[in-house]
């Protein structure tokens, strides 16, 4: 579900800014703090703003990329 939902976020306006989870659970930074079961003593922001947005930007781009990817090699293997 997780990779579902932010794979396809692609309005650059879009930041990775942080938020609480609990105040706004809508938001990116809340949907990946919850599904990486971060210890409880950790500081959220300065996890997110250290980790989290840096490594999320990155999956993000890996995922839109990998699809490009198979929809060219699918497009030549029918050629």
């Amino acid at each position: 579900m997780l990779i579902g939902q932010v794979k396809f976020i692609t309005r650059p306006s879009v930041h990775l800014k942080y938020a609480d989870p609990e105040k706004e659970p809508k938001t990116i930074c809340a949907l990946v703090i919850r599904n990486c079961h971060l210890p409880p003593t950790t500081d959220l922001e300065e996890w997110w703003d250290g980790i989290g947005k840096r490594i999320t930007q990155s999956k993000i781009t890996t995922m839109r990329n990998d699809r490009i990817k198979l929809f060219k090699w699918e497009y030549f293997g029918t050629c």
